[in-house]
């Protein structure tokens, strides 16, 4: 397993590595290895721009971004941590849904209804996410489950390994926490492989879980994401919870991330400095 980078934070420290295992697959919402359908996107993305470039950790930022065409699902304005000597970016530590103009039920679920062209533009205190187990900390990918949920009723996913301290096989997991951090259910795949459904489980005594990191990694114009891997934390029997805290400096991307109705990620990032201030 190797090392791709190691960041400090304060008093502790995480790394972000190589994933340990070749069955840690990229799940099916990055898009990778499907076959083009008739909801793959037909869209484009212009004028991307940020307020600034280069600010202090304490400054609000807004983004914006020109998005037309067709078969764009959902919306998420997003950060990444960029790490410009192996030229990666990993994350999100931060995302949110962007809100659609107007909205549908779809099952009786809630989804954004786009117009053929529209302005797109989010403000916010830029901030991102760890796991913390109280002694050690790991970088948090933490995603907002649902579309259209309140900020302070929204529930946060953070997909990993969980292994028992007992047993050699580490299983596919979801960690859900809430908007102040708590940790909520945990569920673990019930078989390998993509059909393999996910059943709510209660973690034991010295439970070990390692988060799982998006990884950007440039394919020609676009950015392709891959599977890494942060800290391995003790989950059961300490209090697990997620932390926000205000981005350290250093270099980072912003923008935004576009599914498509065939469940494929397109990346709409340009580069942003945090400095001390």
């Amino acid at each position: 397993m190797a090392i791709l980078r190691r960041y400090q934070y304060s008093c502790r420290s995480f790394e972000i590595a190589e994933v340990d295992g070749a069955q840690w697959a990229p799940g099916a919402s990055t898009g990778a290895g499907r076959i083009s359908a008739p909801g793959a996107g037909l869209f484009e993305v212009s004028d991307l721009h940020l307020s600034d470039k280069k600010v202090t950790r304490a400054e609000k930022l807004t983004f914006s971004a020109q998005l037309a065409g067709r078969n764009f699902a959902y919306v998420f304005a997003d950060l990444w941590l960029f790490d410009p000597g192996n030229d990666l970016a990993y994350g999100p530590i931060w995302r949110r849904y962007v809100k659609a103009p107007s909205q549908r039920l779809v099952g009786g679920v809630k989804a954004p209804k786009w117009q053929p062209e529209q302005r797109l533009s989010v403000t916010f205190s830029p901030a991102w996410h760890a796991l913390d187990d109280g002694q050690q900390i790991a970088l948090g990918r933490l995603l907002p489950e649902r579309y259209g949920v309140p900020l302070r009723t929204a529930l946060y996913l953070v997909q990993g390994a969980l292994r028992s301290p007992d047993e050699g096989t580490a299983r596919r997991a979801i960690l859900y926490f809430s908007s102040n951090g708590r940790l909520q259910q945990t569920q673990v795949q019930a078989r390998p492989g993509p059909a393999g459904g996910y059943r709510p489980v209660t973690l034991a005594e010295g439970d070990l879980f390692t988060p799982f990191v998006g990884l950007l990694r440039r394919s020609g114009e676009s950015w392709q994401e891959e599977i890494a891997q942060s800290n391995t934390l003790v989950a059961g029997g300490r209090e697990l919870h997620s932390s926000t805290y205000a981005l350290f400096p250093g270099k980072y991307l912003a923008g935004f991330t576009i599914q498509d109705m065939d469940d494929r990620l397109h990346y709409y990032l340009t580069g942003l400095e945090v400095y001390e201030g």
